[in-house]
């Protein structure tokens, strides 16, 4: 089923401004800082999906109950308590899963909101953004972005090389500290 599900979505053929497209080549129309042009490929790419609704949701729902059933076939209460175990994920259960949801949304989802509010001022849009608009942070999203990363490789680069230059003296004379 996961494997009918991935060529679901491999093959996906999107028509937009005249040509065809997947789902991978549609990102940088979703990120266009043009509004409509934005818009106009959320829209496109969300009609495949609607247009495939019956065989996702089918597909989904044959996982769900077959992931089910293999829980309780080994004795667990469900997939949910089977997947912690195969992942070994021993030191928390789904007890703790649930803290961890409810201190996310007592202090990230603020945080967030107030991020994206911020982002929508920025824009010149309203809050909340709609999903077309969500994709970007500036109006000059791609020269922002080049610009970002540039910043961001001279800073990481600045302040990692003393650690790198510590740790390559350390790495050619440990063994002399026996």
């Amino acid at each position: 089923m996961v494997t009918a599900y991935e060529k679901l979505l491999a093959s996906a053929q999107i028509p937009f401004e005249g040509k065809v497209y997947t789902l991978s080549q549609m990102t940088p129309f979703k990120n266009d800082p043009d509004d409509s042009r934005r818009l106009a490929a959320w829209k496109a790419e969300g009609k495949w999906y609607k247009d495939n609704q019956a065989e996702l949701d089918r597909l989904y729902d044959e996982l769900v109950h077959l992931r089910d059933s293999m829980g309780k076939k080994l004795g667990y209460k469900d997939f949910v308590e089977l997947g912690y175990y195969r992942m070994k994920r021993s030191c928390y259960d789904r007890a703790d899963v649930q803290k961890f949801r409810e201190a996310v949304q007592t202090y990230v989802v603020p945080l967030a909101e107030e991020v994206f509010k911020r982002q929508a001022k920025r824009l010149g849009k309203s809050y909340p953004l709609s999903y077309a608009d969500a994709a970007i942070e500036f109006r000059s999203e791609i020269l922002v972005r080049q610009e970002h990363r540039k910043k961001s490789w001279q800073a990481e680069r600045s302040s990692t090389t003393p650690f790198l230059r510590k740790r390559r003296n350390f790495s050619n004379t440990w063994w002399r500290m026996s």
